[in-house]
């Protein structure tokens, strides 16, 4: 599992950044090469979530369960999001 807080804008300037793109290709990548994997966007590397928004993404989320495939609504990925990390005080 990895996590990747941005996918386009770098989190110190806030400007795209080719680099950024690029580091998750690598991890896709990479997972390719092991068999698999799961990159988390829009969570820092030590675990607490930062949201999308500001990356100006207009991604999809999909759950896969077994064969078929999914899309969630915004509502829905933000519940299954919230299921699985929480922000502690």
């Amino acid at each position: 599992m990895e996590f990747k807080c941005c996918l386009r804008k770098s989190p110190h300037t806030g400007e795209r950044d080719p680099r950024i793109w690029h580091s998750a290709l690598k991890t896709i990548a990479g997972f390719l090469s092991a068999g698999g994997g799961t990159l988390i966007i829009g969570v820092a590397a030590d675990g607490v979530p930062v949201g999308i928004q500001e990356d100006g993404n207009t991604e999809r989320f999909y759950v896969r369960t077994g064969a078929s495939i999914t899309e969630l609504t915004p509502s829905q990925s933000n519940e299954y999001v919230a299921q699985r990390f929480r922000v502690e005080a």
